[in-house]
């Protein structure tokens, strides 16, 4: 038996079987991650022909880096465990609730469009109702998980979360 053998017969090994929870979820990954590569290269090369004709337009050149920057902070996010979010899950929470505050204070919050929406920090936009979402989705899984024995009473189950969506 050569090294590649032996190499083969090891990862075998270490391959779940076919057909159990963790095959099938490898397989839906590995799915999910052709599918969004899929619309990323379609998105891009449409911007880049519908800009086509712009002089001194670089909105392909500039997407393209935002696509990479969001693959990778993907896959910083996936590479840790979700589990770990429940921590600071409330502190996400006020972060965001602090920011949205923060667009509303005139100097602070830009207005654009007729609406205080934005953020203006080191030179970029930032709308911290993008940031809401994320914190609002971790807050409302970490109470569900930890209430969900009280999720049929009114108070625990419809009020609560209620209140949370409604601050945001």
């Amino acid at each position: 038996m050569g090294k590649s053998d032996v190499t083969r017969a090891s990862d075998e090994q270490n391959d779940p079987p076919a057909g159990t929870v963790q095959s099938d979820m490898k397989y839906a990954a590995t799915i999910l991650v052709f599918c969004v590569a899929a619309l990323l290269s379609l998105g891009l090369v449409i911007l880049s022909s519908s800009s086509m004709n712009k002089d001194g337009q670089n909105y392909p050149a500039m997407q393209a880096v935002w696509c990479g920057l969001g693959v990778v902070a993907a896959v910083l996010v996936a590479w840790n465990d979700y589990r770990h979010l429940k921590k600071i899950s409330w502190l996400l929470y006020l972060l965001a609730v602090v920011l949205l505050v923060l667009v509303l204070i005139p100097g602070i919050g830009v207005k654009a469009g007729g609406a205080r929406r934005w953020l203006h920090v080191a030179g970029q936009s930032l709308q911290p109702s993008e940031i809401s979402k994320i914190a609002l989705v971790v807050l409302l899984a970490h109470y569900g998980e930890r209430y969900q024995r009280f999720m049929d009473k009114p108070v625990r189950g419809l009020l609560v979360p209620g209140a949370l969506i409604c601050v945001v």
